[in-house]
């Protein structure tokens, strides 16, 4: 990756929150965490001038196996602080966990998640056949698309337990950058393509002292969810 800076955790999901079934709280979190409304914890690190840009999410390798991840854009001053960045981010997840999960954020993400599955957006013909494809390996044929559509039930439990797990010292972390803004000698090198890297455990960051002060909210209800999209079937001449 050319001249970007990249940070990138992910969580392995426990394998009975990772199955696709009625609550799927991981959709949940992902929608929570991603969030980028004023008291979001996207915007609250943005206000620190160390990332430009969080995005959340879910990658599904199996029918029981799930990584959640957060994947951030860091600016050059974030770069210099990726652990007091690394703190920021686990108190912000931490604060998440103490705020009871909505009903509305449920209902409005098997909202959004139906009209994203109806009016699907920058994805071409043959993507959206191979993604449906995918999606049948997973869920069985006599009840597609219903499971991988949205979640039918809100799982506060779930939801809670989801976050419990993502502490850093179960993260994945990496970090993709020019190797002259590394701090860490690069002394490894990938056999197929040759990149160079290095690994580091993550050292006790219990020291730090954080001069940033975020203050995380769940998001707002969303006001621009369109209710009703149907085409009146006659329009008057004018």
């Amino acid at each position: 990756i050319n001249h970007q800076r990249v940070l990138n955790l992910q969580w392995e999901v426990p394998k009975e929150l990772a199955l696709l079934d009625d609550k799927q709280a991981y959709n949940i979190v992902q929608r929570v965490i991603g969030d980028e409304s004023p008291h979001s914890l996207a915007q609250q690190l943005k206000n620190t001038h160390w990332i430009t840009s969080l995005n959340a999410g879910a990658d599904r390798l199996d029918k029981d196996i799930l990584y959640l991840f957060i994947s951030m854009e860091l600016s050059q001053e974030g770069l210099e602080h990726v652990e007091e960045l690394l703190l920021e981010l686990d108190k912000g997840i931490r604060a998440f966990k103490e705020q009871p999960l909505k009903a509305y954020i449920f209902e409005e993400s098997v909202e959004l998640a139906k009209l994203r599955y109806t009016f699907p957006q920058g994805s071409s013909g043959q993507n959206q056949v191979i993604g449906a494809a995918r999606d049948m390996i997973y869920e069985p044929l006599e009840s597609y698309p219903r499971l991988t559509l949205a979640p039918k039930m809100m799982d506060q439990e779930g939801y809670k337990k989801l976050l419990s797990m993502m502490t850093l010292d179960q993260a994945y972390i990496n970090i993709w950058a020019e190797p002259s803004e590394i701090k860490y000698e690069l002394d490894q090198q990938e056999s197929s393509l040759g990149a160079f890297y290095c690994e580091k455990k993550l050292g006790d960051l219990s020291s730090l002292q954080l001069t940033q002060s975020i203050d995380v909210g769940l998001p707002p209800s969303n006001q621009f969810i369109p209710k009703e999209l149907s085409l009146p079937e006659e329009i008057e001449a004018s």
